[in-house]
């Protein structure tokens, strides 16, 4: 099937989103200024209006609001250039025979763009890994219409999608791609929604002050549910179904020398020197994703974005004040983790969708 129309038209502000393939829904769409707000991953006009009602809502200045990491699959059912692939079959084996000198991998030109090649491929039957500094490319030669896999994984970094926006830096890979294969369809693999609160990280009682859907009874301290993150923070949850991290932010920054956050940042008035605390969902496809959209393209998540957000802070995980009811699931919530809700405006509109309902067995 020809994949066209694959743009989504528009800026990072949009108020509805089009593409068109196999399973999509094609929306009307409002051409916007190129002018990139402080929040370049917003996406509507109407969000723009509402930022400052939910900013004065908030006790703590809102910095940043968007996906901090993206996977994408796509399905390929033709490839423009297999010539190429002897070509990084052969550096493949230069890298491989050249040992711990080319362990990060050596460079290389695909299609236009620099990459570094390393010298094995990705889980999940991947032959080719391609990094820069703005995407990750997995790669099977075989093109088979992405049955019964994906053909092809893209994963775009942090520093892009914050750079350009969500929305710019998907329709950026989308006319790369087309010059290199003809793509079936496209659909998430994995999102980072977050959420950057100008506050030092809270001291959390984990046992008494943590109300969870998704925590398994009795498993708290180095348990599937509740773990430490290196002094940073805390995450809570499982990989594969929601996994929710909260941590100092500012902190990650200086310890691991990344910068690409700053500038975000002092668009929405950071001093430079506040606190900063992040709260960080990962979602995968095979969990939390699909219980929303059993396809769940990029632009259903786009859409879904306010839903996800809100289940994430009201029921999949919530701080509360101790001793405010007799049960702990009626306890009033605690004031920073209430801005923290707020924030589900700043991803979209809501529209009320629920996930699916998973089977006991």
């Amino acid at each position: 099937m020809e994949y066209t129309n694959n743009y989504i038209p528009g800026t990072s502000y949009l108020v509805d989103y089009a593409i068109e393939h196999f399973g999509a829904e094609v929306i009307g769409v409002e051409k916007l200024p190129e002018v990139r707000p402080p929040f370049p991953c917003l996406t509507g006009l109407s969000n723009t209006s509402c930022e400052a009602n939910i900013q004065e809502k908030c006790t703590y200045k809102i910095l940043a609001v968007g996906d901090d990491t993206i996977e994408l699959n796509y399905g390929i059912s033709d490839y423009h250039v297999v010539g190429e692939f002897s070509m990084l079959d052969a550096v493949k084996q230069e890298i491989q025979m050249g040992g711990y000198k080319l362990r990060y991998g050596k460079e290389v030109e695909w299609c236009g763009e620099k990459f570094y090649l390393l010298g094995r491929g990705s889980t999940g039957g991947y032959e080719y890994l391609l990094k820069n500094g703005d995407i990750e490319l997995q790669i099977m030669p075989d093109a088979r219409g992405g049955k019964p896999s994906p053909e092809l994984r893209v994963v775009f970094r942090s520093e892009f999608l914050w750079r350009e926006g969500e929305v710019n830096a998907y329709n950026k890979v989308i006319d790369y791609v087309n010059q290199w294969a003809d793509i079936e369809y496209c659909q998430s693999s994995r999102v980072d929604p977050c959420v950057d609160l100008a506050m030092s990280y809270p001291d959390i009682d984990v046992k008494n002050q943590v109300v969870s859907r998704i925590r398994k009874k009795g498993q708290y301290r180095g348990g599937e549910f509740f773990n430490t993150m290196n002094n940073e923070g805390n995450t809570f949850g499982r990989k594969g179904m929601y996994h929710i991290r909260l941590y100092d932010k500012l902190r990650q920054i200086r310890e691991k020398h990344l910068s690409h956050m700053i500038p975000v940042w002092q668009a929405h008035g950071w001093d430079g020197k506040s606190p900063v605390t992040r709260l960080e969902g990962e979602l995968r496809r095979d969990g939390g994703l699909t219980l929303f959209d059993k396809e769940m393209t990029f632009e259903t998540y786009l859409k879904l974005r306010a839903d996800i957000w809100h289940r994430m802070t009201h029921d999949y995980l919530r701080i509360i004040q101790v001793g405010s009811a007799t049960r702990r699931e009626n306890c009033k919530t605690i004031d920073w983790w209430q801005d923290f809700q707020s924030c589900s405006g700043l991803f979209g509109e809501r529209l009320g969708v629920l996930p699916y309902k998973q089977s006991s067995s």
